[in-house]
């Protein structure tokens, strides 16, 4: 009898263990920061924005968006402090991705949307060397995906006869 509660004790105690450690793997990713970098900088208070120009490169969770001009709208986030709800980038866009690289002349993201929709002849290169054009693309930071809107137009090579899969756009 002594023996079957031993056993019983040790395999709660592993069962609780493997539980707490699954919970502990399964808490929601915390989104890191936005940061903000140029060379030049300025706050505007009343219209409680951000004005950033020359060189300017955005980190955010995912990848790395570089414009000539951004301005940053700042708002409450849902813990009451000061946080970025909109990001509005012009000039020579280009949004860094570990699969793609997108380009324009301007992309707005909306946190509360968690998208970044870029126009101004608006093209998404792949890894792979495929390359989209559409009137608008649209990344989706959450899912990863690239939809499109509007007239688009592919170019691709195909050099073998493997099976490609678009599921990534």
């Amino acid at each position: 009898m002594k023996k079957f509660t031993y056993i019983s004790i040790s395999t709660l105690i592993f069962v609780l263990f493997c539980n707490l450690t699954f919970a502990a793997t399964q808490k929601k990713k915390k989104q890191s920061p936005i940061t903000i970098n140029a060379e030049k900088m300025q706050y505007l208070k009343q219209e409680n924005c951000m004005v950033a120009e020359d060189n300017v490169v955005v980190k955010f969770d995912g990848g790395t968006l570089m414009a000539d001009k951004i301005i940053a709208f700042q708002g409450t986030n849902t813990e009451g402090k000061q946080d970025f709800v909109r990001i509005v980038a012009t000039g020579n866009v280009i949004i860094k991705t570990p699969d793609r690289t997108l380009y324009g002349q301007k992309a707005v993201w909306q946190k509360n949307k968690n998208i970044i929709r870029i126009t101004g002849e608006p093209v998404v290169k792949m890894k792979g060397g495929q390359q989209i054009q559409a009137d608008v693309i649209k990344y989706d930071l959450k899912t990863n995906k690239v939809t499109f809107e509007g007239m688009a137009k592919a170019k691709m090579s195909v050099k073998d006869k493997k099976n490609f899969d678009f599921t990534g756009f």
